[in-house]
Parts: structure tokens; sequence; C-alpha cells
């Protein structure tokens, strides 16, 4: 929908009330710029009555302004309908839709997971840095963030969280951050020791001199290296170079 660029995507998750025909905007994702291929780290919390059928609807759209909080039709990129019950249900969790709604124009699919939520109730507050990391800038160092994915269920990954970028240095200290346990490992302490997970991906941006920061688009990201952060677990604690500092969980009443 850009004229020079590629797309701007947001997601809006709509819901249809038992019984009746009007749907009610749930949510947004964020928006991830120029890219085709997004990956949100938004995630919806909805309660699953088992005897209801409750009707979904994800709207694409391509966003001109982040200022801007109305969506117009011309930059609607399509949209899937399915209810909660089929996303649960399906194998692993796990539902690909096609995205339909733009006469005469494929637009993709959407790829739809779910998860039954545990109780904890716990939030884990951390502080991460780097050391010595590698230059990816021409004419200068490198501009790094992390991306944490979570360990599923089925061993796959999915994006959690992702931190600020640090301009300019090899030597990154991040901002302390606080996310909930249920964000990271949903409650499993062992989780990702148990599965030997990749933990986080660290990477920088893959910028041209001159050009605005994109770094939200993953194919702008250059890899720079693994770590095994192991955070819930405190017997995991020191398998992380990263971490400027113990992370601390605290439980909310």
């Amino acid at each position: 929908m850009d004229t020079f660029s590629k797309s701007d995507p947001v997601v809006v998750l709509f819901v249809q009330g038992s019984g009746s025909s009007e749907w009610k905007e749930f949510g947004r994702t964020e928006v991830i710029d120029n890219t085709l291929n997004p990956d949100f780290v938004r995630k919806f919390v909805l309660d699953y009555y088992f005897e209801e059928k409750q009707n979904l609807r994800f709207d694409v759209y391509n966003v001109d302004s982040k200022s801007c909080s109305i969506l117009k039709q011309k930059d609607f990129l399509g949209q899937a309908f399915v209810a909660l019950g089929e996303v649960i249900g399906s194998q692993r969790g796990r539902l690909e839709r096609a995205l339909t709604g733009v006469p005469g124009k494929r637009c993709g699919t959407i790829l739809l997971l779910a998860e039954e939520l545990s109780n904890c109730r716990d939030i884990v507050t951390m502080q991460l840095c780097a050391n010595k990391l590698d230059k990816k800038d021409f004419f200068g160092k490198s501009d790094p963030f992390l991306v944490f994915y979570r360990s599923n269920e089925d061993g796959t990954f999915t994006i959690c969280h992702k931190t600020e970028v640090v301009k300019n240095t090899l030597n990154p200290v991040w901002q302390p951050f606080t996310i909930p346990v249920r964000a990271l490992c949903n409650g499993d302490y062992d989780r990702y020791g148990d599965r030997g997970s990749r933990g986080a991906r660290a990477g920088c941006e893959h910028l041209f001199v001159g050009l605005a920061p994109r770094w939200q688009a993953a194919q702008n990201w250059v890899l720079i290296g693994f770590f095994f952060p192991l955070f819930c677990n405190p017997n995991y604690i020191k398998a992380s170079p990263l971490l400027s500092r113990a992370p601390t969980v605290t439980q909310i009443s």
C-alpha cells in the first residue's frame, strides 16, 4: 500500500457477542514498519466459553501515520473470520487462514496461535547489557536491540518482547523492563531448561546511511548472536552472559 516502501501493518481484533450481529473492537496489535511478513508482539487475552460460539474478526490495515487512530478503507489489506473454538481446537493451537476482502487480489494469510494461560501472577524485572558486539554499520558501530522468543508447548518459538534500540555502540546497556512471567513461559519455570530453548535473539539494524531507522522490520535485522537467558528458573540465572543484574520476580496479589 505504500508507494516507495512496503506496508506498515497493524491487526485489529473484533469480537461478536453471543446472539448479536454487532462487531466490537477488542484491541489492536502494534504497528510494524516496512514489512510484508509482520511478527507481532502484542497478544490478546480472551475468556473462552466452551458452550458458546465466539466469533472473531481480524482486520489488517496499513498505517500511514501512527498518530492517527482512524483506519481508512483505502489502507485495508484484508480480513479473516474464525471462531475462538476453532483456534483452540486446531492442531497444536495453530490455525492459518487466508485473508480476504480485497476484490481481485490475493491478500496473504494470517497465522493464529492460542494457548491456555496459567494462573501465575508473577512478574519479572530485568536489565541486560552486552559487551564487544560485532560492528555492522558502515560508518559507525552497531545499533543493537534484543528480541525475545518464548518456547511454546509444541517446541516452536513465538516473539514476546523487544527492547529499545541503543544507538552507535558495541557495549549496549538496555533499560530495565518488567514483563509477566506468563508472557515468558506461561508460568512454567522449567520450560526453557527442559526444552533447551535458544532463549532470546540479539540483533541490530541493517540500514543504509542517511535513512530513518526502521528496526521493526524483521528482514532488516542482522543477527549477532544467541544467548540462553533462562530467566525464570533461579537455578539457571548464571546461564545468561548478557544479564547486568539478576532478575527479580514479584507476585501480584
